[in-house]
């Protein structure tokens, strides 16, 4: 009898739901139901589409029904455009394709964005890890939001707050303290603590795997990024 693991991440985030919750709960006391609610939210998303399998060269996220995810997609075009077109084919027939395209369009941009992320590291590296992986992932976001705000500079204004909060001087002058902002800056909304303990879930979930199935954590047969061949590190 097989005993590998063979459950998939997202899966197994959705039944560590309950304790995700728990914890959450229990250490950072939200103060209202609306972050409550956000951050289940936030963690079932994060664990689809916002995953440390962004890494992957080929099957990450988005690849896809982002980003619906696969059920909402299944109601959008079996149950939504039908009642929308009165059961009348023809109107159906219009109506599909302007849902289906943009969808389609906003799937491929979220898969390419990522192609480069996926070339620099390693499926299962450091980007895996737990709080490093998740900054490293919102740092790739940030990277791409502020160059985008050099063209849209009033309307993500919001990245001021990021830089005053993180201190990028500090990163070499006291790298302790830049950690330190760091940790409180996952820990700082709901929406970023959501992401934090996603990320934690799914290193456990890889750790399982790879015990039931006796291989190491990042096996030699996965293809390395292209910092861990230019360096020769651990990325």
């Amino acid at each position: 009898m097989d005993k590998s693991w063979n459950i998939s991440n997202p899966l197994a985030n959705t039944f560590l739901l309950p304790v995700s919750i728990w914890a959450y709960t229990f250490f950072f006391d939200p103060s209202n139901s609306k972050d409550l609610i956000t951050f289940v939210f936030c963690y079932l998303y994060f664990s689809y589409f916002l995953s440390p399998d962004l890494d992957h060269d080929i099957n990450r996220p988005g690849k896809g029904h982002f980003p619906l995810g696969s059920t909402l997609h299944k109601g959008v075009f079996n149950v939504f455009i039908p009642l929308l077109s009165l059961g009348i084919k023809p109107l159906r027939n219009i109506l599909s394709p302007l849902f289906y395209y943009p969808l389609r369009a906003i799937n491929r941009l979220w898969f390419y964005f990522w192609a480069p992320y996926a070339y620099l590291f390693t499926h299962r590296g450091t980007s895996h890890l737990p709080i490093f992986g998740t900054f490293i992932r919102l740092l790739y976001l940030y990277a791409a939001l502020k160059i985008i705000s050099i063209f849209f500079p009033e309307t993500l204004s919001f990245l001021d707050g990021v830089d005053e909060r993180l201190n990028w001087a500090m990163l070499l002058r006291e790298p302790l303290t830049f950690i330190k902002g760091v940790l409180l800056l996952l820990t700082s909304s709901p929406v970023l603590l959501s992401l934090t303990i996603a990320d934690i879930n799914h290193a456990i979930v890889d750790g399982l795997e790879s015990i039931t199935k006796g291989h190491s954590y990042c096996p030699p047969k996965i293809k390395r990024g292209a910092l861990v061949r230019l360096l020769k590190g651990p990325f």
